[in-house]
C-alpha cells in the first residue's frame, strides 16, 4: 500500500479532522446522553485526558504495534481501569494481561495520565474517579465505532487521523 502522509498544515487533513470531530460528535450525542457529552467536551481537564488517551494510543500504533486493533485498545482501557480503581481503593497491585500488546498499551496509558498530572497545577487536575470516568467513556466510544463502522479498527484509525505526528516525523513523504 502506497500513501502520502500530509503535513500538519494539510488542508484536506484539517477538512478531514473537522469531519471526523463531528461525526464522532454526533454519533455521541446520539448514544449519550447529550447533556453528558457536552459536559465531557466543555470541561477542558476531561478533554485533555480523551486527548492524551486517544494520542497515546495513536502513537503506540504507530511506533510498537501497526496492526493494533479496537478489541486490544479495549482490553487495555479496561485493564488501565481496574489497576486505577485498584489504586484509588489504596491497595498496591498490578492487574495483568495475558497478552504484552494489551499490558503494553494499559502501562502506556497510566504513564501517560501520570506523566501529565504531575506537570498540571493542583487546581487543573481532574480527580482519578473523573479519569476512570473518562477512559470507561473512551473505551464505549471504542465499542460504539466499532459497531457502526463494522471494522474491528474504527477507533484506532479514529485516533491516529485526530492525533499530530510528532514534530520530527511531520514533514511530508511518501510511505509505501
Amino acid at each position: 500500500m502506497m500513501g502520502i502522509r500530509c503535513p500538519e498544515s494539510c488542508t484536506y487533513l484539517e477538512e478531514a479532522r473537522n469531519t471526523e470531530a463531528e461525526k464522532a460528535v454526533q454519533l455521541l450525542m446520539s448514544h449519550f446522553d447529550p447533556a453528558y457529552v457536552s459536559e465531557l467536551y466543555d470541561d477542558e481537564s476531561c478533554l485533555q485526558v480523551m486527548i492524551l488517551i486517544e494520542a497515546t494510543i495513536a502513537n503506540t500504533q504507530r511506533y510498537d504495534y501497526n496492526d493494533l486493533g479496537d478489541s486490544e485498545i479495549m482490553g487495555a482501557l479496561n485493564n488501565a481501569v481496574k489497576n486505577l480503581e485498584t489504586a484509588e481503593s489504596g491497595l498496591i497491585y498490578e492487574h495483568g494481561e495475558t497478552s504484552p500488546r494489551v499490558q503494553d498499551l494499559s502501562l502506556a496509558i497510566r504513564d501517560a495520565l501520570e506523566e501529565a498530572m504531575a506537570e498540571l497545577p493542583a487546581d487543573e487536575l481532574p480527580d482519578l474517579t473523573e479519569i476512570i470516568e473518562i477512559i470507561r467513556f473512551e473505551r464505549a466510544f471504542a465499542e460504539l465505532l466499532g459497531r457502526n463502522e463494522s471494522n474491528s479498527r474504527a477507533f484506532v484509525r479514529h485516533a491516529a487521523l485526530m492525533t499530530p505526528w510528532r514534530e520530527d516525523e511531520a514533514e511530508p513523504r511518501v510511505i509505501i
